[in-house]
């Protein structure tokens, strides 16, 4: 890893301080956020939402192509994203223009439509595949989620339980196909991406509002 490690709560600290240079020199600053499945990625997010003034988050789920082109059931690979749409739409936003962002269910396991995104001073775009080289490249301040293989294996399974209406099995295989050995196999070159390294191992942590 070549970033700087932290953990949740000193991340939480010292992003919102880098933003603000950045904010210094550019009117839109673009974060990645990426992280293996159930790294915390959404829990991360959501946090430095509340942290950081005009703060809005892309999903990169609502990239993803679909069942209708996804036809082997591995979406944990990048090429299930729409990859060229998502850079092209990045660079908009950079560009202070709104675009036409799609919108993903994973219920049925596709394309729900569009709709309008205004950017905001800062974006924080949240997803598996958020720090791959492509993508990277279009970032100005690059974050990574780290926790060990069996605790995101427990977070994935209480999420997509409660959120997915998944069964255990059907989790289970997933996991075991495609979602951790495509992390695995895309994990170094993100790894080498990233700015910032955020330790997320704790099965509960406090966040206090500042």
């Amino acid at each position: 890893m070549s970033g700087k490690e932290l953990s949740l709560l000193e991340a939480l600290k010292e992003v919102p301080c880098r933003v603000a240079d950045l904010l210094a020199t550019k009117n839109i600053v673009l974060i990645g956020l990426s992280g293996g499945s159930g790294s915390g990625k959404g829990f991360v997010a959501r946090h430095l939402k509340e942290k950081i003034p005009d703060c809005a988050v892309l999903s990169m789920d609502d990239y993803y192509f679909g069942k209708e082109k996804i036809t082997d059931g591995n979406f944990d690979k990048p090429e299930s994203l729409d990859l060229k749409l998502l850079v092209s739409q990045l660079q908009q936003l950079k560009q202070g223009k709104n675009i036409q962002k799609p919108e993903y269910d994973f219920v049925t396991s596709s394309r729900n439509g569009e709709v309008n995104y205004a950017p905001s001073k800062v974006i924080l775009l949240e997803g598996l595949f958020a720090l791959i080289p492509e993508v990277a490249k279009e970032l100005d301040l690059k974050l990574l989620v780290v926790a060990k293989e069996p605790l995101r294996y427990v977070r994935r399974c209480s999420r997509d339980q409660k959120t997915r209406g998944r069964s255990k099995e059907s989790i289970a295989l997933q996991w075991k196909t495609f979602a951790e050995p495509m992390f695995q196999l895309h994990k170094t070159k993100q790894e080498e991406q990233a700015d910032i390294i955020i330790k997320n191992e704790k099965k509960f942590v406090k966040v206090t509002k500042t």
